[in-house]
């Protein structure tokens, strides 16, 4: 039996492929959009963590969820600013 892909994926299927075919500008990924791309990200190293047998992996993937963190933040606060621009004003 196909597994039939939630309303939550197909409108995040969506939105991806709008955001690639506007181009430009417009192609930046939303806020929401990273968010969730994010937590997706997080989830997949926590996963992992939890998965892993020794203490040198478990402190590496642990490094790792920290540098993601770390990355992530600095690429949302771009992309709010790049919408803050974009973002008619009220």
């Amino acid at each position: 039996m196909p597994k039939t892909p939630s309303k939550q994926e197909k409108y995040l299927q969506e939105l991806e492929e709008l955001e690639r075919s506007c181009g430009g500008v417009f192609a930046c990924i939303t806020p929401e959009r990273h968010k969730i791309v994010w937590e997706q990200k997080a989830s997949k190293l926590e996963q992992q963590i939890a998965a892993a047998s020794t203490v040198e992996q478990k402190e590496y993937l642990q490094q790792q969820l920290i540098e993601l963190n770390q990355r992530e933040q600095r690429k949302a606060t771009r992309i709010a600013q790049v919408h803050s621009v974009l973002a008619p004003e009220s």
